[in-house]
Parts: C-alpha cells; structure tokens; sequence
C-alpha cells in the first residue's frame, strides 16, 4: 500500500508538471486565461483560419471551452507554476544549444549515430553471430575514445591552424568513416578467435 501511494505521488507530481508546461506553452499571458477570445470574422477571416491550423492555436480553443471559473482555480496555478519551471529551464536549455554544452551536444549525438552504423553494419557483415560478440562494452569503449580523440584533435587544429577551417567538414567525415572501419575490424579480428569444441566420449573436435 505504501509503495502504491509513492508511484501515485509521483505520478501525480509528473502529471502536474507536464500540465503546467503545456498551460504555461499554449498561453503567452495569464491575462489570455480570463479573457474570452476576441473573432472578427469580416477582418480576421483568413489570419484566424492560420491560427486554427496550429496546434498551439488548437489548444487554446479547446481550453477556451472550459468555464469561467475552472480556468481561474485551474488554469492561472497551472500556468505559474509552468512560469517558474520555465524561469529555471530556459537558461539550461539555451546553455545546452551554446558554447561548450552545444559542442558536448554535437559530439555526443555525432558518437550515437557511429555507434549505430557500427551496429548495424556488425550484424550485415557477421551474420550468425552473437549480437553480445559483436557489440559489447569494448567496441562502444572503442567508438567513444576515437569519438574523443577526433573532438580533440578537431578542437585544437580550429584553435591553432586557422585554414583549417576549410577541410574540416571533410576531416571529419574521413575520419567518421575510419572510426567504423576499425570498428569493424576490431570486431572481426577479436570474433575470428573464438573457438567451438565438440566433445564425445572418445573424440575432441575443434576448429
């Protein structure tokens, strides 16, 4: 029972917080809350048919429905709270897409699309094999340290060899392609060792 009402909790809590943030999104102003929406069809016909299209749009009419009061005593708490959560979200967020946290975020994401070439192009190029014996910690472990050595490498010719700058693109794409290549033939050279034993009560047979 008690585990119960923790999960119920903090649903409760992630429910909440999910609601806040689409409040807090779909309305600019807690003002737009209270007030009932304005329509001119004979000037506003076509603006207001864009508007309709919009899921953002959508939304606010569908909340438009709600009374009066409900808006008020749900609403307006719903979308201050949202107001708060995305007063201390914003700056994370627009950190992550600038400087240091946009160049982390590149990398990263740049070593998830290799590893799923790597993935993919292990299971094309060794059928049959364990997919444990083709892709484990040690060939991720591979990936991620040329991944890091190329972002080094990358971030010290930008800082020291200005030209650079003119093959980087091309730079990085070879050595994209290196990083899967060797990948893979870290993988068949380290599968090529495996060895199967049949053994019976007289015979030992071994490839």
């Amino acid at each position: 029972m008690e585990d119960l009402k923790k999960k119920a909790q903090k649903t409760a809590i992630a429910a909440t917080t999910a609601a806040s943030l689409f409040v807090n999104n779909t309305y600019e102003t807690p003002l737009e809350i209270i007030t009932e929406p304005y329509e001119d069809e004979d000037v506003n016909d076509g603006l207001n048919q864009k508007k309709k299209s919009s899921f953002k749009e959508k939304s606010k009419q569908l909340l438009y429905k709600l009374p009066l009061p409900v808006r008020i005593i749900v609403l307006l708490p719903l979308w201050s709270l949202g107001w708060l959560l995305m007063l201390v979200l914003r700056p994370i967020w627009e950190n992550l897409l600038t400087g240091v946290f946009s160049e982390i975020s590149y990398w990263a994401i740049l070593a998830i699309i290799i590893l799923l070439i790597v993935l993919v192009s292990s299971l094309i190029a060794f059928p049959g094999l364990p997919l444990a014996k083709l892709f484990n910690k040690k060939t991720i472990s591979l990936v991620l340290v040329l991944i890091t050595a190329l972002a080094i490498g990358d971030k010290l010719l930008s800082l020291n060899y200005p030209a650079y700058k003119d093959i980087k693109q091309l730079v990085k794409i070879i050595s994209c392609i290196s990083i899967v290549i060797t990948s893979l033939m870290y993988i068949h050279f380290k599968t090529r060792k495996l060895r199967f034993t049949v053994t019976n009560d007289k015979y030992t047979f071994s490839n």
